[in-house]
């Protein structure tokens, strides 16, 4: 299931020109930045025919021996007619597998949309908003911020995972050097597939320290205006592509609204106390002078 970069590949030879590829002795092949790692697995030889569907290469059929020259015509032959066999299956199960994926996303858009009509305590939202990312995208840590409107901070509304240290829930955040920060400043979402090999902000080593390599880092937009962060974190390097990008970002669209919504509501309700406390204070101060007359 893992995902590895098509560019400089054999796969992406094959994929381009739809013909079988034979490495005789992959110690002599210098041309693929992957034939030294087969080599040093044990690996000499190898062989990739062409999983071809309706005309369209769809993948590719990849064999390896640890005997140089292990493979030739004949074994050509035999995979060829193989590969022409199991295609369509390959073809048909790939298809299948993104319905299912696309099911699946729909089922948590539909959870989202009922989060955002069901409350709004903005931690119970983060919370269950959370939980349905958690379904499509894996992650270790994620936070949740809210830009403090007319300041240069934001405030750490939510954490999933092992929290940064020193940093709580609630506490109050400078923009400046953060990625947040940058955020709020363009609008575009952020992805950094290694942490470890160009750290940027202040916060990076204490991520590091953490395990986390990689993260992906979306802007909450709502009225145009970007209301905070949503930042997920991961151990493994290279965590975060196109399509958990494409999945987050429309799940960020979503709720960006109600986060705010939540946020006004909280704020609200915090200056009615307020005003609820100063009004009894009153009150008490008039009934001593009432007491005193």
């Amino acid at each position: 299931g893992a995902t590895t970069p098509l560019e400089g590949t054999y796969t992406q030879r094959v994929a381009k020109t739809g013909q079988t590829l034979i490495s005789r002795d992959l110690a002599e092949d210098t041309e693929y930045f992957l034939g030294q790692k087969w080599v040093r697995l044990g690996f000499r030889s190898n062989i990739l025919v062409p999983l071809i569907s309706k005309g369209r290469t769809i993948g590719a059929l990849s064999l390896r021996s640890r005997k140089v020259g292990a493979f030739g015509p004949a074994e050509q032959t035999i995979l060829e007619r193989l590969a022409h066999q199991i295609a369509p299956a390959v073809e048909n199960a790939r298809l299948y597998q993104q319905l299912q994926a696309h099911t699946k996303e729909m089922a948590v858009v539909d959870e989202v949309a009922r989060i955002i009509t069901s409350t709004l305590d903005i931690d119970q939202v983060c919370q269950e908003f959370t939980q349905e990312m958690r379904k499509l995208v894996d992650f270790e840590r994620a936070s949740i911020s809210v830009v403090n409107q007319g300041t240069d901070t934001y405030t750490i509304q939510y954490v999933f995972g092992k929290p940064r240290p020193g940093h709580p829930i609630g506490s109050v955040m400078p923009l400046a050097g953060n990625m947040t920060g940058e955020l709020v400043e363009t609008g575009q979402t952020i992805v950094r597939p290694d942490i470890a090999e160009a750290q940027r902000y202040v916060d990076d080593q204490d991520h590091l320290d953490l395990g986390l390599r990689s993260c992906i880092a979306l802007p909450p937009i709502s009225k145009g205006r970007v209301i905070g962060s949503l930042i997920l974190r991961s151990r493994q390097p290279g965590a975060y592509g196109a399509r958990q990008r494409a999945i987050l970002e429309r799940l960020a669209r979503q709720i960006a609204p109600a986060i705010e919504n939540a946020r006004l509501y909280k704020a609200a309700s915090i200056e009615k106390e307020r005003a609820t406390t100063t009004l009894a204070q009153f009150k008490a101060v008039l009934s001593g002078v009432d007491t005193g007359i």
